[in-house]
């Protein structure tokens, strides 16, 4: 949970943190507290996937590529967002 918020600690993007019921609802459920309580210190607005995309001016967004690949101390493959390739 430091590593995390300290990575978050002075940016201004929005972000998204996906969990995985079974491990942050669950096993690491007390590391999973302090994100939510540090994310709140740092003035964060915490909202659903859904409430941000609303938020969003869709039809600025860039265009990036979408690749599949592991990243270390991450099981599985995930999809990663890519290059620019169109910009409006």
């Amino acid at each position: 949970a430091e590593y995390i918020l300290k990575l978050t600690r002075d940016s201004q993007t929005d972000h998204v943190y996906t969990l995985h019921a079974e491990l942050e609802g669950m096993k690491l459920l007390p590391a999973f507290d302090a994100l939510l309580g540090g994310w709140r210190e740092q003035a964060y607005e915490l909202c659903t996937t859904e409430e941000l995309f609303h938020s969003l001016d869709v039809s600025s967004l860039p265009y990036c590529e979408v690749s599949n690949d592991k990243i270390p101390g991450r099981s599985g493959t995930l999809a990663l967002q890519g290059k620019l390739f169109l910009a409006h």
